[in-house]
């Protein structure tokens, strides 16, 4: 069968076809059609040239009439930036491309979002840059694009409970790094719930960014202090662009001093009360290169470090008896390097060399008594990918994808002298095809085959198949979408160390080396339909787990083991609206999310787990929410309020939180001074937690360091830059951390 599947996509391959008539339309920023704009396109080693016409456009004609084809267009003008980009054109389907004025600092742009591909694999969105300061950067623009949710844990699709994955050009990033790139930077913003070769259960946002830009120099200094308690932060960056090479570097580091504290209550009496002030540190950077070196081959070079120091001092009692004064250090470090070689076989074939190296270790350092825990994991990672666009098979065009890749781990516990290694040997392939002008269809298989040991216990290797299949419906009333994806998460070092973690003697934890994969299946129904310059999405998930990890107790109350000890079912109901108002000065972002959580504990720990599961409704509501007011001032507001969140063993109930950032833009947007409140009412912080277990009643009553008061101030000097992207570096998110 095997066989077979890779003839087929041989097959493919061997037999593609070019493409047939299209038309290229150029719009001005203030909408009208621009005539007499020159447009050149290339395919393969054909290249073709024409300009438009006073309607704003230009037609090409080719030999064969296809479906779909990867070109490479290019525009030339006196009065406008010139447009150097890679486009998939499809039959019947006309293109529209905006125009941005030769002189950068005068483009305005108002306009409402609207979809400008939506299939079965992806959406893609424009952005709206209207009611931003010439200076608001990616992180802002990213909140108002529909079906994208800004909470406390970061960027999520709506509908998942977890982040989602952010790409800047295909390239794994981080909201630092978002925080550095302009939003006028962006061409587009590509949402995927389904990752390609990767687990990505919580979907991917890539931000890719504009190709049309001059040869530039640019930098910026972020410093900010905090009012409510001691804490600064500094984050330079400079990047550089010339004809073949692109280079960017950012860095940022924060001293904040915080504070908090815990109450358990047992059978509603206090047992244990403790508080903690800890002075921590922490820092990132990165380096990241992108060379030119042919029309047909390109790399890129990313190299990247993240960590933190939080020595704490700790005092706690239980019971009326006070422990002696102690301290915890604890500490992370980690190292992301990912190199991607680039090579252009024509014009709708590409291939990807890439690799990737992942360390990180942890560190908990207590006194009284004395513990001491470690974590180290070292990653290697190889992957080789053959993309091929507009391949014909049995009067159907295919985009397809065929690729494979190897991933190493190394991982060392404290008190082992051996350490636990573990492989994952994958073969992936994917199909994006169009049934007729309605419906699409997604396609996507992932083999993998891996093992693990640990000291002498010997190794085991497992077969996973991985599916996904996505149908999608376009019409008139809007875009429908059904998704089924089967997805594993793989136990880390954090999961699998046998040490103790331990806080106090009431509050430790412990890793099991003989822990096994989570298993998931997802079913998702989507549906989306823009309404004038409003747009509203709406979804349905139910998930099924299997082995779920998590910590149970087992011969006490207060030690809990990772076991995969659960199961459960998870219905999530979402609807979102998100709409710019009074001319695309207020723009809004509403959603609202229920959902039934049921965890169960497996039959084999029933009997001796002294956890009892977890079952129950949750109901979160989050408003993102920007205002440009006049003489460039911005006002930025978060509002959320997610009732509770359950695990295995517990149940957490939140109360609301308001975030407010204002900017005032000085010095023709060369000078920005901010002052923000994050949990203004300090209500967020409080925090209740209600544990499931037999014969006790747990309540925790937690305060954490969430609201404080900071004023920043940002200079800038040279001028916009961009960098070019060569290809999708590697990512690992198979495997599961704390």
């Amino acid at each position: 069968m095997a066989f077979l599947f890779v003839s087929f996509l041989f097959s493919l391959f061997a037999f593609s076809q070019p493409a047939g008539e299209f038309k290229v339309r150029m719009i001005a920023p203030e909408g009208y059609s621009v005539g007499k704009i020159t447009v050149s396109i290339q395919i393969d080693k054909t290249r073709l040239k024409g300009k438009t016409d006073n309607t704003g456009v230009c037609q090409f004609k080719m030999p064969i009439y296809n479906d779909s084809l990867r070109i490479r267009l290019l525009t030339e003008s006196p009065f406008y930036a010139p447009i150097d980009t890679l486009l998939t054109i499809r039959a019947e389907k006309d293109i529209e491309l905006s125009l941005s004025p030769a002189d950068l600092r005068e483009v305005s742009v108002v306009g409402y979002k609207k979809i400008v591909k939506t299939n079965a694999e992806k959406q893609v969105f424009n952005i709206d840059l209207g009611g931003l300061l010439q200076s608001a950067k990616a992180n802002l623009a990213l909140k108002r694009v529909p079906g994208i949710i800004y909470t406390d844990k970061g960027y999520q699709l709506a509908g998942n409970g977890k982040a989602a994955k952010l790409l800047i050009d295909g390239i794994e990033t981080t909201e630092t790094e978002l925080e550095k790139i302009m939003a006028g930077d962006i061409a587009k913003v590509e949402v995927r719930r389904i990752g390609l070769n990767d687990e990505a259960s919580s979907g991917e946002i890539n931000v890719i960014l504009k190709r049309n830009r001059a040869n530039l120099l640019k930098g910026e200094i972020a410093a900010g202090t905090q009012l409510s308690r001691a804490g600064f932060n500094l984050s330079p960056s400079a990047t550089y662009r010339s004809g073949k090479i692109d280079l960017i570097f950012w860095s940022s580091y924060t001293q904040d001093r915080q504070k908090g504290k815990n109450i358990l209550y047992r059978d509603e009496e206090e047992f244990l009360f403790s508080e903690y002030k800890n002075r921590l540190q922490q820092y990132s950077g990165a380096l990241k290169t992108n060379i030119r070196l042919s029309p047909k081959w390109e790399t890129a070079l990313n190299y990247s470090i993240f960590g933190y120091k939080a020595p704490a001092d700790v005092v706690w009692r239980s019971k009326g008896v006070n422990q002696t004064a102690q301290y915890n250090k604890e500490s992370y470090f980690s190292h992301f390097v990912n190199a991607v070689i680039a090579h252009d076989i024509n014009a709708n074939k590409r291939l990807f060399f890439k690799a990737r190296y992942f360390n990180y270790a942890t560190n908990n350092e207590t006194a009284h008594p004395y513990t001491l825990y470690k974590g180290k994991m070292n990653e290697w990672t190889g992957e080789i990918l053959l993309e091929a666009d507009s391949i014909r098979f049995l009067r159907d065009y295919h985009n397809i994808a065929i690729g494979i890749k190897s991933i190493y781990r190394n991982t060392l516990l404290t008190a082992s002298r051996l350490p636990y290694r573990s492989d994952v040997q994958q073969l992936y392939m994917k199909d994006q095809f169009s049934l007729n002008k309605w419906f699409d269809v997604f396609l996507l298989l992932r083999g993998e085959w891996y093992g693990f040991n640990f000291q002498r216990t010997g190794s085991t290797r497992r077969l996973a198949v991985l599916p996904t299949i996505s149908v999608n419906y376009n019409g008139k009333i809007g875009s429908f979408s059904f998704v089924y994806n089967r997805h594993i998460e793989r136990p880390s070092v954090d999961f699998l160390n046998p040490e103790v973690f331990y806080i106090n003697e009431y509050e430790k934890s412990q890793g099991n080396v003989h822990l096994r994969p989570q298993y998931a299946d997802r079913y998702t129904l989507n549906y989306s339909r823009q309404i004038g310059s409003g747009f509203l999405t709406s979804n349905v998930v139910y998930e099924r787990i299997g082995d779920m990890i998590g910590g149970v107790y087992m011969t006490d109350y207060s030690t809990s083991t990772y076991e995969n000890a659960g199961k459960g079912r998870i219905l999530n109901l979402n609807i979102g609206y998100s709409k710019p108002l009074f001319k695309h000065a207020l723009n809004l972002n509403l959603n609202i999310t229920a959902d039934h959580t049921a965890y169960k504990i497996a039959p084999a720990f029933a009997a001796i787990a002294l956890s009892e599961g977890n079952e129950g409704w949750g109901l979160t509501s989050t408003m993102n929410l920007s205002y440009m007011a006049p003489k460039q001032w911005f006002l930025e507001l978060m509002l959320m309020h997610r009732n509770n969140e359950r695990t295995l063993n517990s149940t957490v109930h939140n109360k609301i939180r308001l975030d407010l950032t204002v900017t005032k833009s000085l010095c023709n947007d060369r000078l920005d001074l901010s002052l923000s409140y994050n949990d203004m009412f300090g209500l967020f912080r409080k925090q209740r937690v209600r544990y499931k277990l037999k014969g006790l009643t747990q309540i925790s009553k937690v305060y954490s360091p969430s609201s404080f008061l900071g004023i920043s101030l940002t200079w800038r000097f040279g001028k916009d830059f961009k960098i070019q992207s060569v290809g999708e570096v590697i990512n690992n998110e198979d495997i599961r951390t704390k």
